[in-house]
């Protein structure tokens, strides 16, 4: 199902299906073409000093995290990268970049950190050491417009084996983790200057992650002037398989299954699809349906659904009866299922929270929260609000910040 709509309803979409896409509006200007990628010379910056440190007097500190967390959060007017301990106390700044940190990940091989400052993408290492700038972007327009779509660095995401890094530039591309020349994989397709007729298709790439194994990554797809979708690029063959959904729309908060054949994906907003939770198959792109959230006189919610390495599914759940209207502020509870969604559903935690995103453990033992819900009240985005981690034990919530988003584990 396709509809053609507006650019700026097209970006709405793509930011309720993205997790971080960002929004742009109609510019008077037709975009440039593809900006050189211009490397950097390393610098290095000092290790930042965490803000509590054990001595060799006091006791170890308690182990209440799986791994170290990473998170974005202000620090005065900017948003910096801050890393809390697995005690879950000791709270470290590591960027003290001037033009703020506008997306980050780490990578799962060494815990090296790689994010977008000032359009450009910079590494360092866990603790913000060794600083290089491994792409420098164009000039942005003052205002955003069009022009973002080819000028604005997004998205760095890791290889899992730490080796490359894959980031949007005017479509998808791939660099040596240490710099280098990058390798475009999807270039976006040129955007019509003003008053041409658009008489093809225009797409628009952002990577989202890389699959398990490596292989394969999972794309945003944007259609200029129209909708936007998932698609995952097989990277031995180049070869761009689009995702469907029972839905039409393959939403929301997409994950990988373990063995890299499959993507989860949940929606506890109904609107432009449902509530549900779904699996599609990356290699034929053919989706089924889990958790059908229309059920007689009430709705299922479902959301940030991760399979865990026991096998079954892990997600944040909720029933609204009729007459009752779920919205954005719902609360859900989390939950465990059998791989199939269904079997077996049990409910871990008798709280509910306003789950603006989620980090779950990779054994299902607990997951980081932002709870989301003042700032959705007040239609703040992107969604943003206190990190809190909550054990699948039942244990009472552990507060980690006041302020926080993109959770991400660390080394």
């Amino acid at each position: 199902m396709r509809r053609s709509i507006t650019l700026p309803l097209t970006l709405v979409l793509l930011v309720i299906m993205l997790t971080a896409c960002a929004l742009a509006q109609p510019g008077p200007t037709p975009a440039p073409t593809m900006p050189t990628q211009t490397p950097a010379t390393s610098t290095a910056t000092p290790v930042p000093t965490l803000t509590s440190e054990p001595t060799a007097t006091q006791p170890a500190a308690p182990i209440v995290l799986p791994a170290p967390l990473y998170f974005l959060a202000p620090s005065d007017t900017a948003p910096q990268i801050w890393r809390i301990e697995t005690d879950g106390v000791t709270r470290t700044q590591i960027t003290q970049e001037a033009a703020g940190v506008n997306d980050f990940d780490v990578s799962a091989s060494d815990g090296a950190l790689a994010y977008v400052s000032g359009n450009a993408l910079i590494t360092t290492d866990g603790l913000g050491g060794n600083r290089s700038v491994v792409v420098q972007g164009p000039a942005l327009a003052l205002e955003r417009d069009e022009s973002y779509f080819v000028t604005e660095v997004t998205r760095p995401r890791w290889s899992p084996d730490g080796s490359r890094l894959a980031y949007g530039l005017n479509g998808v591309y791939v660099i040596e983790g240490a710099g280098g020349t990058p390798t475009a994989l999807l270039p976006n397709d040129p955007i019509p200057a003003p008053g041409e007729t658009m008489t093809q298709s225009v797409n628009l790439y952002w990577p989202h992650n890389w699959s398990p194994d490596g292989k394969r990554m999972l794309i945003d797809i944007g259609y200029y002037q129209s909708e936007g979708d998932l698609g995952v690029l097989d990277l031995t063959n180049n070869q761009l398989q689009a995702l469907s959904s029972p839905q039409g729309y393959v939403c929301c908060a997409p994950s990988w299954s373990l063995d890299s054949q499959s993507i989860y994906y949940a929606n506890s907003t109904p609107g432009m699809i449902p509530a549900g939770l779904w699996r599609t198959d990356v290699t034929t792109g053919d989706g089924v349906t889990l958790i059908d959230g229309i059920a007689k006189d009430a709705q299922l919610l479902a959301a940030q659904v991760q399979p865990a390495s026991d096998g079954n599914l892990y997600y944040f759940y909720g029933v609204v009866k009729a007459p009752g209207e779920p919205s954005s502020t719902t609360p859900l509870a989390m939950y465990r299922a059998a791989s199939d969604g269904v079997t077996d559903q049990t409910q871990l935690r008798r709280d509910a929270y306003v789950i603006g995103e989620a980090l779950w453990a990779s054994d299902g033992s607990g997951a980081v929260i932002v709870d989301a819900q003042a700032a959705l009240e007040a239609g703040d985005y992107p969604p943003h609000g206190p990190l809190l981690y909550l054990k699948a034990d039942g244990s009472p919530a552990l507060p980690l910040a006041a302020e926080g988003r993109l959770p991400h584990w660390g080394k």
